[in-house]
């Protein structure tokens, strides 16, 4: 097989594909989705139709950014015949698809940290919205039936005139996206993943901002050389596609590392004002719409009752964690764990076999030394492989996770009320000895996915084609399908190649 470059992939039909408030088809709308959005591209160069697939995957795509809009190429035969009214006016046609992707971007943006990007980036972007509103303009006037052809031809030559000092802005931001430094994959992408936290939906809206400035941009550029006769598609799809590919390795490596992240934002959200019960379940939140890969657990507690070590260790502390991690400030540490969605057919199965391993009620601190040297087995698993986290408390819990409030027990502290099953399939509760004499303790243990539990590769019901290979993003089970050079899709079954020659058969 060709060496494989890491700069043309895709990510599997097989993930979940959600809307930005994070719902969860089934695999099957997933592939008949992406079936339908590759089918789409294929058969209509409009951002339009991408941006609301960029705008809406769960997962790093790279789709082939229409380059420019398709109905320049007829107004430029209009202005080759001398402004020819006989010809098929294509004006409606331009001016509604630049209407149609305005809404997709008003849709689709909300709020951003626009102040860092302006530091940075403003130039490029101001001269390309100023070129897209004047080609905008121009258009209008050529389809303005109570203009002059005269008139209309003093509007091109002003155009270009206007043009000539801001000509070629995407090209510039391109270059800018592309610079590569020696620490990340490019200055841009270290700008973004300090400026963004790895937040996807946040990485999704600057992927559309920046494929709506190229498509703007290159519309421009490209009207404005065909009015010199020059037409240069390679470069508008080299600059179009390389960048595309910036934002994809900055979301694949956000992907990777998104744990860095997660102590800055629960660091930044921990409030010691607040009560530990509301302080768990606000980070909880936000950890589950922010990082909606996963299925998310958090526990509030005193720093002074903690070890600040993932194991049991003091028998004094409230809480014992393990494979939590901690994020302390001030007087008060927040716990999270995280653990990748899937399904959870073996959960009761898990359930059975963690009762069997605690028949007798086990001390809280040595739960985690119990239940690693257990011998029972789920479906050949051992116990101690079939869970992620344990949580044990002999107080109050002070956590949360999914849809459920943090559990309080009601009377005295010192009390907890017991809860041998949860409505959340991947959490198991039950009770722990306190002080070695009272079960008075509570356990909770956060059961691992049938995929991860079994170990099951994602690659292998994945179809990467003869032009690719499946692959793993670094540090998850997440796959995408490495394509040979010059090759990228679903399927690794698109050549860029075939791409330009469609380009330019819509070309004069």
């Amino acid at each position: 097989m060709a060496c494989r470059g890491r700069l043309f992939l895709l990510l599997s039909s097989s993930l979940l594909l959600c809307s930005l408030s994070a719902s969860e088809p089934s695999s099957q709308q997933d592939n008949h989705r992406l079936h339908k959005r590759g089918k789409a591209a294929k058969t209509a160069l409009s951002l339009g139709s991408i941006a609301v697939g960029i705008a809406s995957a769960a997962s790093p795509f790279i789709e082939m950014i229409p380059v420019y809009g398709g109905n320049i190429s007829a107004l430029v035969e209009i202005l080759k015949f001398g402004l020819d009214e006989s010809k098929p006016d294509p004006t409606q046609a331009v001016l509604k698809e630049l209407e149609n992707l305005n809404l997709v971007i008003k849709n689709y943006r909300t709020e951003q940290k626009w102040d860092t990007w302006a530091s940075h980036y403003s130039e490029y972007e101001a001269d390309i919205k100023v070129a897209s509103n004047e080609f905008e303009a121009l258009v209008k006037v050529l389809g303005d039936k109570s203009k002059t052809k005269e008139e209309k031809t003093n509007y091109v030559g002003q155009f270009k005139s206007n043009h000539k000092a801001i000509a070629f802005s995407s090209k510039k931001l391109h270059l800018a996206l592309t610079a590569h430094q020696p620490s990340f994959l490019t200055e841009f992408g270290k700008l973004v993943t300090d400026t963004f936290r790895c937040h996807e939906k946040d990485i999704k809206q600057l992927t559309l901002f920046i494929s709506d400035l190229f498509y703007r941009g290159n519309t421009v550029d490209l009207f404005y050389n065909s009015l010199y006769g020059v037409v240069e598609t390679d470069e508008l799809v080299k600059s179009a596609f390389e960048s595309a590919k910036v934002m994809f390795e900055i979301h694949k490596h956000c992907i990777s590392d998104f744990i860095t992240h997660v102590k800055n934002d629960v660091l930044d959200r921990i409030d010691e004002k607040k009560s530990r019960d509301q302080l768990a379940k606000d980070i909880r939140v936000f950890l589950d719409e922010t990082y909606d890969r996963y299925n998310w657990i958090t526990v509030a507690f005193l720093t002074k009752y903690s070890s600040h070590q993932n194991k049991f260790t003091k028998p004094q502390n409230k809480h014992m964690l393990s494979g939590f991690i901690e994020v302390p400030k001030g007087d008060v540490t927040v716990a999270v764990a995280g653990q990748v969605k899937g399904s959870h057919t073996k959960a009761d199965k898990v359930r059975k076999a963690l009762e069997k391993c605690l028949e007798k009620t086990v001390e809280c601190e040595k739960l985690e030394e119990k239940l690693s040297q257990c011998s029972e087995l789920v479906d050949g698993i051992k116990v101690n492989n079939t869970y992620t986290v344990i949580h044990a408390f002999i107080s109050k819990s002070h956590d949360s996770f999914k849809a459920l409030d943090a559990k309080e027990a009601s009377g005295q502290e010192d009390s907890v009320e017991p809860e041998s099953h949860s409505d959340i399939p991947y959490v198991y509760t039950g009770k722990c000895m306190k002080y070695k004499i009272f079960n008075l303790g509570q356990f909770r243990v956060l059961i691992k996915s049938d995929e991860e539990m079994m170990g099951l590769s994602p690659c292998n019901n994945m179809n990467c084609g003869e032009k690719g290979e499946c692959k793993l993003i670094t540090n998850t089970l997440i796959p995408v399908c490495e394509c040979v050079d010059g090759f990228y899709g679903e399927n690794c079954e698109e050549s860029v190649e075939d791409y330009k020659k469609r380009m330019m058969e819509k070309m004069p």
